[in-house]
């Protein structure tokens, strides 16, 4: 499942990138979220990878 949502095809727009099992529920206000780098391992042929994610917050 996770191999289509990545799946480059002009007829699906840009590919999505999933993210789960963060939590955020200490970040009170979602809207203080400036800027979010997500940058996940790159493995041809994998359908789900660990990633780091940082994010910059007001």
């Amino acid at each position: 499942m996770h191999l289509n949502a990545f799946e480059e095809n002009e007829n699906f727009g840009e590919p999505l990138l999933l993210i789960e099992d963060m939590k955020l529920g200490d970040i009170k206000n979602k809207s203080s979220i400036e800027t979010i780098m997500i940058v996940p391992w790159q493995i041809k042929g994998i359908d789900s990878a660990p990633c780091v994610v940082l994010a910059k917050i007001k």
